[in-house]
């Protein structure tokens, strides 16, 4: 700036001083003229003069006629004055034109007229490319300095220009080398310009641009798509990876992600839309395979039918299957996001969450076993398993499983292991008191023979001790020895009975239908009721009436041992049921024909059931005893044995106060079914 009011002054004085110059021509001029009309003033002064003299000499010519003819003199002479002044006037004029005219026309020449030319032939050159030749002025004065800036511009012209050179070849090599598609597109549509990446995604030559059709019109599958791209465009400027499916020029379509902005100009006018295509077919086929497979194991874990949820290092739930869901009531919905103590209450969250914690913290597999069921869950036992998930244990899986079926098919098997333990420890002691028996009773038949007056030696011995054997008998009748060994033999025949009995209910069977009597099955039953240790503990089973009511049926086909413990199992809890608050307590037994099945009936008169606890009597495990007393496993037992193993039927009626009858129905016949059951 500074150099250019410095030339710019210098210019200035130059012509200041061709201004100057002028004047003082113009002075000259003017001193000319002035000159001019004070000798056309002397001269008028003198014509007048001259006239003034000649009337006074000659008064007799000073007639009106002559003195008309000299002022007319005068006037010619006045005219001829001033035309002459007029001319000079003119010519100085002129003269000072000319002169002014050759002073700017050198100046204008010399410092502005040929300087500019040189520029003019020199900017020519420059636009046809010559960037290097230098200009040359041949100049000292201000213009050398116009010289040395322009050449020093074009310098620096130059080396922008290599620069921009280099960067336009780094940018072709991108352009062309990277394997993003980049395109320049009108807004209508039409392709301006692209890369050979995008040339090959396209499926076009680079060649072929400018007959390309429109974007709109074929490279969209759905031209939908390009009108939202647009709007998307308008409101945010600019537009990442918008995925899209396209179509390529032979008619492929294939997904690609757009991202693209607006290029403006100073006006902020749309120039074109640039940006650049990512063939991301693959990845879309991927991300689809994916899904599918996240689906696929989604629907696995829901169709799992064990509890599986999975939990952040946070504690809250990423992960929520159906099974839960259809147990807890909560939806995957609610669930997600939410803290595991909050939503899972399956369990109490003090039996487990220390349990997730040590997983998350040091991605050990905890079990836990054996855990009781939460208020909701009542009478509920769940195994859970914590599995680490992933390498640092960022999530924790939880695998519950409602292991209240088996616990309690465990509890039974224990159950059964139990009472066959029993069992064989009372077929062992029925074998050892066997022995014992079979001699007493002996020894009892024994004492009769010798007591008898029939036998020979009996009064042989009775004569050696000086008595008769009728005094002896008379004896042993009046001390009623005799009623002693009926008793002790009724007694040893009764235990004898009540053994065999024990025995058979023990023994082992090979769950073989055989057809039997179904009276002697009960009869047999209740007399091992009556010796049952537990029965006689809780309560006196022979304190209660018993009634039978049987009809005559042909045999049943069934398994002996079975149905006896099936009959044991609906006498014991009629005994339980009346055995406190009836005065006189009664069951009845009935067996009768209906139809093709046999039926037995076992009812008593004591307080009765309510619906629930009849819609629930055979269940394992229920029970309405007090804790400790019994397993709850009596009646579910008998239910199973006569459904699934006799394909018959145990049902129950019972009214509040009144008693309750426990039915039981099997098949008469004996086909090849229940042969095989």
């Amino acid at each position: 700036m500074k150099f250019r009011a410095r030339l710019n002054l210098n210019l200035q004085w130059k012509f200041v001083l061709g201004t100057l110059l002028s004047l003082v021509v113009f002075a000259a001029i003017l001193f000319s003229l002035t000159s001019s009309f004070s000798r056309v003033r002397t001269e008028l002064v003198e014509i007048v003069e001259q006239q003034i003299q000649q009337s006074v000499a000659n008064p007799e010519l000073a007639d009106e006629q002559e003195q008309l003819h000299a002022v007319e003199t005068a006037r010619k002479h006045i005219d001829q004055a001033i035309s002459t002044s007029k001319r000079i006037t003119w010519g100085a004029l002129i003269l000072f034109a000319g002169v002014i005219s050759l002073i700017f026309f050198t100046l204008h020449r010399r410092y502005v007229r040929m300087p500019m030319e040189k520029l003019r032939s020199r900017f020519l050159s420059l636009h046809e490319g010559d960037y290097s030749t230098p200009i040359t002025l041949d100049r000292e004065d201000e213009w050398k300095e116009i010289e040395t800036v322009f050449n020093d511009m074009l310098s620096d012209m130059q080396e922008s220009w290599a620069t921009v050179q280099e960067s336009e070849r780094r940018y072709r090599s991108i352009f062309n080398s990277i394997s993003v598609g980049i395109f320049q597109s009108s807004l209508d549509g039409e392709l301006l310009n692209i890369n050979p990446a995008m040339a090959e995604i396209l499926g076009i030559r680079l060649s072929d641009i400018s007959g390309a059709r429109k974007l709109a019109e074929f490279c969209y599958a759905d031209k939908k798509d390009r009108q939202q791209l647009l709007e998307r465009l308008h409101k945010e400027e600019i537009v990442n990876h918008f995925e899209v499916q396209l179509k390529r020029f032979n008619g492929e379509l294939f997904w690609g992600s757009i991202s693209c902005h607006f290029v403006r100009d100073s006006e902020e006018n749309v120039l074109f839309i640039e940006g650049t295509v990512d063939d991301i077919s693959r990845r879309h086929k991927a991300a689809e395979e994916l899904h599918e497979l996240k689906e696929y194991l989604h629907g696995v874990v829901d169709a799992m039918p064990s509890i599986l949820l999975s939990v952040k290092r946070d504690l809250t739930v990423s992960l929520w299957n159906s099974r839960i869901a259809e147990v807890s009531g909560v939806a995957e919905s609610d669930a997600h996001g939410k803290p595991l103590a909050d939503i899972f209450t399956l369990i109490e969250p003090r039996d487990y969450l220390s349990a997730v914690e040590e997983t998350l913290a040091h991605g050990n597999i905890a079990r836990l076993q054996r855990l009781k069921g939460c208020a909701s869950q009542q009478g509920k036992i769940f195994d859970l398993v914590v599995y680490p998930l992933g390498v640092q244990a960022e999530e924790a899986v939880l695998h519950v499983d409602d292991v209240t079926e088996k616990a309690k098919l465990e509890e039974v098997m224990i159950q059964s292991e139990k009472m066959l333990s029993v069992g064989n420890l009372a077929a062992g002691m029925a074998h050892e008191i066997n022995n014992p028996l079979a001699s007493v009773l002996q020894n009892v038949q024994v004492m009769e023979q010798r007591l008898s007056p029939a036998l020979k030696k009996n009064q042989q011995v009775a004569e050696q001790l000086g008595m008769s054997i009728e005094q002896v008998a008379d004896y042993a009748r009046l001390r009623g020895f005799d009623q002693m060994i009926t008793s002790i033999a009724e007694s040893g025949q009764r235990a004898a009975r009540i053994i065999e009995n024990m025995l058979n209910f023990s023994r082992k069977s090979a769950s073989d239908f055989v057809p039997h009597a179904l009276a002697e099955l009960v009869d047999k039953t209740i007399e091992l009721a009556g010796s049952d240790y537990d029965m006689k503990h809780s309560f006196d089973f022979r304190q209660i009436r018993l009634t039978r009511d049987y009809q005559n049926l042909p045999l049943v086909p069934c398994e002996a041992s079975q149905i006896q413990q099936v009959v044991l199992s609906l006498l014991k809890n009629a005994a339980q049921a009346i055995s406190k608050n009836v005065a006189e307590p009664e069951i009845v037994v009935r067996i009768f024909q209906q139809g093709d099945a046999a039926c037995l009936q076992v009812e008593d008169n004591g307080d009765g059931m309510n619906e629930e606890t009849c819609r629930r009597i055979f269940e394992p495990f229920f029970t309405t005893k007090e804790v400790g007393v019994g397993t709850g496993l009596g009646l579910s037992v008998a239910y199973f044995l006569i459904t699934e193993n006799h394909n018959g039927h145990l049902s129950v009626t019972s009214d509040v106060g009144k008693g309750t009858c426990f039915t039981v129905t099997l098949p008469l016949v004996s086909g090849e079914s229940n042969a095989e059951n």
